[in-house]
């Protein structure tokens, strides 16, 4: 049997590329230099790497965080930045991005990523999840802190859609409304609530005092009457009913 010595050649000339391009011997420096801290020198072997495969997530994503350990955090955002012109798409880009703009202090930039994560996601999903959930939770809290109201009532409004139980949402969402004198909405979301949970007497009060306030007496009294039904012998709820004819000037 003749052995063909260029068949083997070619046989491991493409076993060792082969492995050159799954296993890159630069990348698996950088990933042991990284592991030991080292990471300027992991920094040197991942610039390399990420100079031939400038679309990698994850070395964008290592070379990024060799600059934050640095103490260059702007260095490690223009890499992600230049990660997000390339994946548009990718919504890990723009939660790094998120952290870093935060750790400089860059809020408005920090905001616009959030929102940017929350557009990718809904665009490509019909129901939320639980990722997006934190998202939008992310992003309410950051618009609350910022004063920008108007977005941030449109953040809650989106969470209680997807979780009307949490009370925390509820609360919140019914100062929203109260403060902007959205009685309509108050009074919608009001009645949903009752209807979901009759017994639920906070919300009742609810109603009894936005009915006080824009002068609707019938809803006044039909709240006070559905308490005393729930509680016939609490003697505070006949009181109050004694008071909404004391208002009214119907007293028998």
């Amino acid at each position: 049997m003749q052995i063909s010595f260029w068949k083997i050649f070619v046989f491991f000339a493409f076993i060792i590329l082969s492995s050159a391009y799954l296993y890159p011997r630069d990348a698996a420096l950088g990933e042991m230099y990284l592991g030991e801290g080292r990471y300027q020198q992991a920094l040197e072997y991942f610039t390399r790497v990420f100079e031939k495969k400038t679309a990698s997530w994850r070395i964008a994503q290592k070379l990024a965080e060799c600059y934050v350990a640095i103490g260059q955090p702007r260095q490690a955002i223009a890499i992600l930045e230049k990660i997000r012109e390339l994946r548009p798409g990718d919504w890990r880009v723009l939660v790094s991005l998120g952290e870093l703009y935060e750790s400089i202090h860059d809020y408005d930039r920090m905001f616009a990523a959030y929102e940017g994560i929350y557009q990718i996601l809904t665009k490509y999903r019909k129901h939320m999840d639980h990722s997006d959930k934190k998202i939008l939770e992310q992003l309410f809290h950051l618009a609350m802190w910022q004063q920008r109201f108007v977005p941030a009532k449109s953040y809650l409004e989106k969470l209680f859609e997807h979780e009307p139980e949490e009370p925390a949402y509820q609360k919140t969402l019914l100062r929203f409304y109260l403060a902007d004198r959205e009685v309509k909405q108050a009074k919608t979301m009001l009645f949903s609530l009752v209807k979901r949970d009759p017994k639920n007497l906070f919300y009742r009060d609810q109603l009894i005092a936005l009915a006080q306030w824009t002068g609707d007496s019938g809803l006044w009294l039909s709240q006070v009457e559905e308490k005393i039904k729930l509680e016939p012998k609490n003697t505070e709820f006949q009181m109050q009913k004694v008071y909404y004819y004391v208002a009214q000037k119907q007293l028998k």
